[in-house]
């Protein structure tokens, strides 16, 4: 994929639901229309894919 970008530097996420997380590692990815995400696997089973609030800011 030629958009992912590894990121190492501590995040906090907070999701819609109000689930807060603090992301580590992962990759951040981008759509074409500028929204950003995360995707983090935190072991041994869950996978993380973050979308971040500025996201919401997006009109389409």
């Amino acid at each position: 994929m030629h958009n992912a970008v590894y990121m190492e530097n501590s995040r906090n996420y907070t999701s819609p639901f109000g689930y807060t997380l603090t992301l580590s590692d992962g990759y951040d990815i981008q759509r074409s229309d500028g929204v950003t995400a995360t995707v983090h696997y935190h072991p041994p089973r869950t996978f993380v894919i973050a979308v971040w609030p500025e996201a919401t800011q997006n009109s389409n």
